[in-house]
């Protein structure tokens, strides 16, 4: 519903996966971190479906868990440093637009 709400005020609509979480570290987050994938999938879908930008942020992750802090969940700071380099990527990929050289035939 937000996806159409914001559709209909022409608004530009991105999706972003999540980021894994650590399984087997201290807060035993193996559950969760089980589900995460399919959940993603699930966002990659509706993305294409829709027609929408996709950020995929586990994408960049997934092989580099030392950008997961401590407590196997939240980024470090280095791990939100690259987040916000695979939006920026992804923002600048899906919505600037390349200006268009104009030619004047005389």
């Amino acid at each position: 519903q937000m996806i159409a709400f914001a559709k209909a005020l022409r608004v530009q609509v991105a999706l972003a996966t999540i980021p894994p979480q650590r399984a087997g570290g201290v807060r035993r987050r193996d559950a969760v971190a089980a589900i995460i994938p399919a959940f993603n999938d699930r966002i990659r879908a509706l993305a294409a479906a829709e027609g929408l930008l996709l950020v995929d942020v586990h994408a960049g992750l997934k092989d580099r868990l030392n950008l997961i802090g401590v407590d196997d969940l939240h980024p470090t700071e280095l791990g939100y440093s690259v987040i916000a380099d695979i939006f920026y990527e992804a923002i600048t990929r899906g919505y600037e637009e390349t200006p268009t050289l104009q030619r004047t035939i005389q």
